[in-house]
C-alpha cells in the first residue's frame, strides 16, 4: 500500500510540474515569436520528458528490486482472477436473496461450531 501512495504522490507532482515546466522551459516567447508556434520546441520537450521518464522507470525498478517475489510455484486461482473477476463484478453485481442469505448465515454458524 505504501508503494502505491508514493506512486500517486509522484504522479500528482508530475502532472502539476510537467505542464508548468513546459511553459517556462520550452515555450518561452523570444523576439516576438510565440514559443508554442515553433515545432522544435515540441520535439525538445518530448525528448526531455522521454529521457526523464526512462530514468525514473529505471530508478523505480532498481529501488524496488529487493521486494521481488518468485511466484512461479504459487498455485493459480481456479476462478481466473485478474481482470475477468474485476469486470464480472461490474457486469453482474452480487444480489442477496433471502434464501441465499439464510444459506450464508447457516454456513457461517456451522463454521463457528
Amino acid at each position: 500500500m505504501r508503494h502505491q501512495s508514493i506512486r500517486l504522490i509522484y504522479n500528482m507532482l508530475a502532472n502539476l510540474a510537467g505542464p508548468a515546466l513546459a511553459w517556462t522551459l520550452f515555450f518561452e516567447d523570444r523576439d516576438g515569436i510565440r514559443g508554442t508556434t515553433v515545432a522544435a520546441n515540441y520535439l525538445r520537450m518530448g525528448a526531455v520528458f522521454s529521457v526523464i521518464t526512462a530514468l525514473l522507470v529505471v530508478l523505480v525498478v532498481v529501488l524496488t528490486f529487493r521486494w521481488r517475489e518468485d511466484t512461479r510455484q504459487v498455485p493459480r486461482r481456479v476462478d481466473g482472477g485478474g481482470y475477468a473477476s474485476i469486470f464480472s463484478l461490474a457486469i453482474r453485481p452480487y444480489r442477496v436473496t433471502r434464501s441465499g442469505l439464510e444459506e450464508l448465515l447457516k454456513g457461517a454458524g456451522a463454521a463457528q461450531t
